[in-house]
């Protein structure tokens, strides 16, 4: 008599769930205006705008709510989907912003008191970053007078600044007629005080004596003009009064972040010292630009560019990395997050013999698929057959040296640790002469540099030069077999399915009663994708795991 066995099958589809990491990248533009009472230079400024297609524009000298209306009007004819705040009366010189409602919402604004004129403050909510942002038109001229007077103004606002929250963001712009950063005012912007709520950091890499000194040619702002017309001042390219500050530490790795060395004063190629702006060839902007920039102002506006973080890290991390023989030094970087990630914010960073400060920094450049993976090889690296997505003849570090993946001064997954030289691991899994190869458990990176590294927890070890995976991975449970075929004989059963992509072991789980749960069996023998066991119970369940 035959036995009769009933074989229950529970496949489990396991689904790798990821984070949405969105970004959003932004432009800041400030620009004095120059006495714009709205009946003239339109298509000047029209031509100016669409060259910077700025996110946020921030105005000083707009004379009339009109006035402000033709600005708007021309960047939703140049561009489109602007509002701008509410105009506020303060002088003939007033501020205003601009902004796309795409970007964010404006939350509120206000007057700050100040003399000569009232800084303005506007807060939007970007992805919701609250951000504040303010408009500032100092006294112009130099002289001590004038100086106490812009000093006294800034240090209203950062009195102002220093009574918002601790780790309140922010974005200053304006005219500040700064001659030298030198000067008190400068110097309250970004002084080290025991209240540094308030304190800011010029974005602006270049730092000195600006005023008539060629070495600072390539940011003058004032005067786009040799000759003075319209009410503008005269003279060429000599000074530096236009100014873009963001809170100090912006780079902080959540919120609102600068993108560093992005900072614009715009149509200025450098080669225009004591010169109008469109004099002769303009390298860096076309000459209807140039032209424009000349008419439209006596100042050449600044922009800088930002990014507005999701508040959630994503899970790019180091799957497979290459410590091989002479260059070939192999990074492979794998996308958990559930859509495409631009890199670039991203760079690698490598810490040589137990330094705290990196040895080499790699920025990385195009865009990673989801669930794809991103191969960063030595330029001179050659035991890969595959094409690398980028080469670089700074990916040099050996077993004692920590690797870092980061993004925006953020470590998202470091491999060592920062600030100790040593060779991480024992046996085949060791930093040294090795290939580390990503467990498919782990699912996101190791951001903490500074603890102790044991790659055991994490990464299967394989011998040097082994790259014969590199170019794929995968991460999280695995996709459940399918195709699931049963042989049942008088003595045995058959467990067969397909293969598992990425799979290294299969578990065969088993149960006489599902509702007591199951356990591993041991019983039986595998052969690649396939499982024999004898016949012991009339009744037997069975799910099959891959990893």
């Amino acid at each position: 008599m035959k036995t009769r066995i009933v074989i229950f099958i529970l496949m489990l589809n396991l689904t790798f769930v990821t984070n949405i990491f969105a970004d959003t990248n932004f432009r800041v533009m400030s620009y004095n205006a120059l006495n714009f009472d709205g009946t003239d230079r339109l298509t000047d400024f029209q031509t100016v705008f669409e060259e910077v297609q700025p996110d946020i524009l921030i105005t000083q000298e707009i004379k009339t709510e009109s006035a402000s209306d033709v600005i708007l009007n021309i960047l939703n004819t140049a561009i489109g989907g602007y509002a701008r705040a509410d105009f506020v009366l303060d002088t003939d010189l007033n501020n205003m912003l601009y902004y796309k409602t795409s970007l964010g919402i404006l939350v509120s604004q206000d007057e700050i008191d100040t003399s000569p004129r009232d800084i303005s403050e506007y807060v939007l909510n970007i992805d919701e970053n609250p951000i504040r942002f303010y408009s500032c038109h100092l006294k112009s001229s130099q002289g001590s007078t004038y100086e106490a007077e812009r000093l006294a103004a800034v240090t209203i606002l950062r009195d102002h600044l220093n009574g918002l929250s601790a780790g309140t963001e922010f974005i200053i712009v304006g005219d500040m007629n700064f001659y030298t950063s030198s000067e008190d005012g400068y110097q309250k912007f970004i002084a080290d005080e025991i209240n540094n709520i308030g304190r800011a950091e010029d974005l602006c890499s270049e730092v000195g004596s600006w005023n008539n000194n060629a070495t600072y040619a390539s940011v003058h702002s004032q005067s786009s003009r040799l000759t003075a017309f319209g009410g503008g001042a005269s003279g060429g390219l000599d000074d530096k009064f236009d100014f873009i500050f963001g809170n100090y530490g912006i780079n902080n790795g959540s919120g609102i972040e600068y993108s560093t060395g992005s900072f614009i004063s715009c149509g200025n190629d450098g080669n225009h010292f004591n010169l109008s702006i469109n004099d002769g060839t303009n390298s860096a902007v076309p000459d209807s630009v140039a032209d424009a920039l000349y008419y439209a102002s006596d100042h050449l506006p600044v922009y800088a560019d930002f990014v507005s973080l999701s508040g959630t890290l994503p899970n790019l991390f180091i799957s497979e990395y290459v410590e091989g023989s002479s260059n070939n030094k192999y990074l492979e970087i794998f996308n958990a997050t559930g859509s495409n990630v631009s890199l670039n914010y991203w760079k690698i960073e490598i810490y040589y013999n137990g330094n705290t400060t990196p040895g080499s920094t790699i920025s990385l450049s195009g865009t990673i698929a989801n669930e794809d993976v991103f191969v960063l090889a030595h330029s001179s690296a050659v035991v890969w057959s595959g094409t690398p997505d980028q080469t670089s003849s700074s990916l040099n570090f050996n077993g004692d040296d920590a690797v870092a993946l980061e993004r925006i001064s953020v470590n998202v997954d470091v491999i060592g640790q920062i600030g100790v030289q040593q060779v991480w691991g024992t046996g085949e899994v060791t930093t040294q002469n090795h290939t580390l190869r990503r467990k498919s458990e782990i699912t996101e990176g190791d951001s903490d540099g500074y603890d102790v590294f044991d790659p055991t927890i994490e990464w299967d070890g394989y011998s040097q030069d082994t790259v014969d995976n590199l170019g794929f991975h995968i991460a999280g449970p695995l996709n459940a077999p399918t195709n699931v075929t049963i042989m049942v004989s008088e003595t045995s059963v058959t467990i067969s399915w397909d293969e598992v992509v990425g799979a290294s072991v299969y578990h065969i789980y088993s149960s006489d009663y599902p509702q007591s749960g199951f356990e591993l069996d041991h019983t039986g023998s595998f052969n690649n994708n396939s499982w024999t066991t004898s016949i012991q119970t009339a009744r037997k369940f069975y799910y099959i795991t891959a990893e």
